[in-house]
């Protein structure tokens, strides 16, 4: 094989509001069925379970993006 027939096995897919090199996603073996996404240093961490398709992992992604995405500042009294 040479490096000019490498073919990705995934498709790159762009979320808009969020650069390249933001999010990371963990695959754990011990991850059952729970799915959790953190904001660590500027980054969105998200775990998921190794064995979630990845077109499971495409549609959870952005969802778990939104739900970590900083909230707007309650109005202060």
């Amino acid at each position: 094989m040479t490096t000019g027939d490498f073919q990705p096995e995934f498709e790159e897919v762009t979320l808009p509001g969020v650069d390249e090199g933001e999010i990371l996603i963990i695959r754990s073996t011990r991850r059952k069925k729970s799915i959790s996404a953190y904001r660590q240093g500027g980054r969105i961490v998200i775990s998921i379970p190794a064995r979630l398709s990845k077109a499971d992992e495409r549609a959870i992604v952005p969802e778990m993006i939104a739900k970590s995405s900083p909230r707007p500042q309650e109005r202060q009294i």
